[in-house]
């Protein structure tokens, strides 16, 4: 992951709330990036991967904690981070198991390639997202 890199030669100005990289893969990995960050102190603008990044990996309970339907357009990221979790909800009826299928096929891949692709608005990260998931429904 190319963030991990920057992040330790110190190129990305981000502060988190526990030291070491253990602790931060282990938020990565529990879907608490962007909670991580923000509990830190960083002021930075996070990038899209990180709004994915509960969506890609929380747990049913964590979804239903931000989830809230869309409304268009999709102009904040935290809206888009919201929305997203409420989809995921909606097309897996909250199964935990369905939850990770998708997560897995779908938003895991999406979640490494954003990267990739600066300057991308919420609603396109939204768009991107919802055709991911449906990629992964047929």
């Amino acid at each position: 992951m190319i963030f991990w890199r920057r992040f330790i030669k110190g190129t990305i100005g981000a502060s988190w709330t526990r030291s070491g990289l253990a602790d931060e893969a282990e938020a990565f990995l529990r879907g608490r990036a962007l909670e991580e960050l923000l509990a830190g102190g960083s002021c930075w603008r996070p990038p899209s991967w990180v709004w994915l990044n509960t969506v890609a990996h929380g747990s049913a309970q964590q979804l239903r904690d931000i989830a809230e339907p869309a409304s268009r357009p999709v102009v904040q990221w935290s809206a888009a981070r919201a929305a997203l979790a409420d989809e995921l909800l909606t097309r897996t009826g909250g199964d935990p198991h369905a939850i990770a299928r998708v997560q897995r096929d779908a938003l895991e891949p999406l979640e490494q390639s954003l990267d990739s692709l600066p300057g991308l608005t919420p609603g396109e990260f939204v768009d991107m997202a919802l055709q991911a998931m449906g990629q992964c429904d047929a």
